[in-house]
């Protein structure tokens, strides 16, 4: 967006403001043409920003220069941005920006986007950011690190953990997992926090597991998985990696310059959570333990891999209930261990055990007897006669007694409820089941479908209130405006 565009996107009101910030109160009305050049005139000169501008105190003077380099920086979350940046609190740095908005410093548009006006900003404009391509000598992505974050995710998930509103780890279940990963992973409290807000803000909606997206997550090669997490945890990086991959070449970006450009992408980005509390280093270091970029002396150099290396699952199952895994496998159905164990042990080989409890929350996370049994056979395990017994009992007290309310849907015979199963997988209808192709529940506000979907059928109906679903996120577009001031060279 041209510096042009800035100008004229200026209402006659804000061009009259802006005005009086460096003349003073206007007191006979001309045309709008008369101020503003006289503005263009008058800021041409070196010091009439200078000595308005130095009125202001030192961190007002950092914030306009930073938000100086965006045409326009989103309003949603930016106190939040700000503090990562400047190491302040919030209500401080927001008590700034209003502060300046009162000034004539910054304007708001539609009070979704926060401006300098190009008059001032261009006093403090930089010059762009450039990466440049880079040979590399990786091929294959095999970080042993990975392990280390699928397993914490799999500890998060034997042991439903709750977390804080920001999406980290409270101290006592920061203490137990430290226990259980250190020795093993080396990991700090700052990546166990960014591995715990990874988990709590793509698996959990207000306490509630969503299976859809953990399944899909444990999909992906453990290449993707790792992307995935950097850009669900740094959204702002987005354009730098998704530059690399579709490119299919590294690049290499010298780490003054990686400050700055971190600073400018993260308040570029439209954010549908907040930010996560990571300063320029942690992430750099975070990065750089799970292999997606390097430090080359005074440059980070951000990795391309031509595919991921793949370890299927070694699965063992004790006569004390217990299991065991080899830690750094790519297995896709990995997370089951984790729905139906508690975690025990991490090293090379991951521990973890079968019991009452356990079972008890696989069930109320929607799992089936018949799932584990399906993931036994699929891991070619044979459990001894005692074992799979009494893991019957437990699936079976468990799934004796349901409390059930709202509408809740019968099927007329196994076939159709095959269908309705069908239907559901497909998304054509919306419903949980309650016995496998037998019984339905149907959420509220997916009634009128539903049961319009069903006055063209041959079915009969009843109800449950439904799970609650995460809102769609909003952070996959890439930061506005980024290409303005970052740039990839390719020679």
């Amino acid at each position: 967006m041209s510096n042009e565009y800035r100008l004229n996107s200026l209402e006659d009101d804000e061009i009259l403001k802006l005005y009086e910030l460096f003349f003073g109160p206007i007191l006979m009305r001309r045309e709008t043409e008369f101020y503003l050049e006289s503005l263009k005139t008058f800021l041409n000169k070196e010091s009439s920003i200078e000595k308005v501008v130095n009125k202001l105190n030192s961190l007002e003077i950092e914030i306009i220069k930073l938000l100086s380099q965006l045409t326009q920086v989103p309003a949603i979350f930016l106190n939040e941005k700000l503090s990562i940046i400047f190491g302040e609190h919030p209500s401080l740095i927001g008590k700034m920006i209003q502060n300046l908005i009162a000034k004539n410093f910054i304007f708001v548009h539609n009070e979704k986007f926060l401006f300098i006006p190009e008059l001032l900003s261009v006093h403090y404009k930089k010059e762009g950011i450039t990466a440049v391509k880079i040979d590399t000598q990786e091929r294959i992505y095999d970080s042993g690190k990975f392990s280390d974050v699928i397993n914490v995710i799999i500890y998060f998930l034997s042991k439903g953990l709750k977390f804080s509103k920001s999406g980290g780890l409270y101290k006592k279940d920061f203490e137990q997992l430290s226990t259980v990963f250190c020795t093993a992973s080396g990991y700090l409290r700052d990546e166990y926090d960014i591995i715990g807000y990874f988990f709590s803000t793509t698996f959990m909606y207000e306490e509630e597991l969503q299976m859809e997206k953990l399944q899909s997550f444990f999909k992906l090669s453990q290449l993707e998985r790792m992307l995935a997490l950097a850009e669900k945890v740094f959204p702002y990086l987005k354009p730098i990696l998704k530059q690399v991959y579709e490119n299919k070449t590294s690049y290499k970006i010298s780490k003054n310059d990686l400050k700055q450009l971190f600073k400018i992408l993260l308040l570029a980005s439209v954010l549908n959570h907040e930010p996560y509390r990571a300063d320029f280093n942690s992430i750099i270091d975070f990065l750089t333990k799970i292999g997606l970029c390097k430090t080359d002396g005074d440059d980070v150099i951000f990795i391309y891999y031509e595919e991921s290396d793949v370890l299927p699952m070694e699965l063992k199952i004790t006569s004390n209930f217990a299991i065991y895994t080899n830690s750094g496998n790519t297995d896709c159905d990995y997370y089951l261990c984790a729905l139906f164990s508690e975690f025990v042990k991490y090293d090379k080989i991951t521990e973890l055990e079968i019991n009452d409890r356990s079972i008890c929350r696989a069930i109320q996370n929607g799992c089936t007897f018949k799932q584990f049994e399906d993931f036994i056979l699929q891991h070619s395990v044979n459990l001894g006669t005692n074992v799979s017994t009494t893991i019957k009992e437990w699936f079976s007290r468990h799934n004796s007694f349901f409390y059930v309310e709202g509408t809740i849907f019968f099927a007329e015979s196994i076939e159709k409820g095959k269908t309705i199963t069908r239907l559901i997988e497909s998304g054509t209808i919306k419903a949980f089941p309650v016995k496998e192709d037998a019984v339905f529940l149907i959420p509220d506000e997916e009634k009128e479908l539903f049961f319009s979907f069903m006055s063209r059928s041959n079915f009969t109906f009843f109800e449950k209130k439904p799970r609650k679903k995460a809102e769609v996120d909003l952070q996959n577009e890439d930061p506005t405006e980024y290409r303005t001031f970052l740039t990839f060279n390719n020679d």
